[in-house]
C-alpha cells in the first residue's frame, strides 16, 4: 500500500477518536460571509507562491479585473475566491464516486478557469512537490481518491454534525 494511503489511514483513525475543539467557524449566515472566502483564496495562493499584498488581492476580487503585470496569479486568486465563495458548491458533498469526480472537475474548472494552460478540470500530468516532498504521482491520483472515498464509510455518522457544532 503506498505511503500516502497509509498516511490517509492514520488521519482517518485520528478523525474517529479526536473531538474537534471549536476551531472551525462554519456559520455562513453571518452578514460578512465574504471575509473567510477572501482570506482562504488569498492565503491558499500565498502558499503556492503568489505575492500580492492583501490590498492588491482585495482589489482583484472586488473588481474582477486582472492586472496586466501578473495575470496568472490574479486568475488564481479570483478563481479560488469564486470557488470558495459559492455556498452551494462549497457545501456540496458527493454521495457516489461519480459525483466525487464531477465535483472535483467542476471545482477545478472554476479555480483554474483563467489558466487554460493548467488544463482546468483535468488531473495533473506532473506531480506536485513542496521542498523534497513529492505528492501523489499522477497515475495514482484516481486510485487514491477511490480508496479514500471508500474509507469515508468508516467515519462515524456524527462527524458532519461535529464539524458543524464545533464552532459553538
Amino acid at each position: 500500500m503506498p505511503a500516502f494511503v497509509d498516511t490517509c489511514a492514520m488521519r482517518l483513525t485520528h478523525l474517529r477518536v479526536e473531538r474537534f475543539r471549536g476551531i472551525l467557524n462554519l456559520d455562513w449566515h453571518v452578514p460578512d460571509r465574504l471575509t473567510l472566502p477572501f482570506f482562504e483564496a488569498y492565503f491558499s495562493n500565498v502558499i503556492e507562491g503568489t505575492e500580492f499584498s492583501i490590498e492588491e488581492a482585495e482589489a482583484i476580487v472586488e473588481s474582477g479585473a486582472i492586472p496586466d503585470e501578473r495575470p496568472e496569479d490574479a486568475h488564481d486568486v479570483l478563481g479560488t475566491f469564486e470557488a470558495v465563495h459559492d455556498l452551494a458548491l462549497r457545501a456540496a458533498t458527493p454521495a457516489t464516486l461519480e459525483e466525487l469526480f464531477e465535483l472535483l472537475e467542476r471545482r477545478h474548472r472554476l479555480v483554474m478557469g483563467g489558466r487554460p494552460d493548467k488544463r482546468p478540470g483535468q488531473f495533473k500530468e506532473k506531480a506536485n512537490q513542496a521542498g523534497s516532498y513529492v505528492f501523489v504521482a499522477p497515475p495514482l491520483v484516481e486510485g487514491t481518491l477511490v480508496e479514500g472515498f471508500k474509507r469515508l464509510a468508516d467515519l462515524p455518522p456524527g462527524l458532519a454534525r461535529e464539524l458543524a457544532s464545533s464552532s459553538s
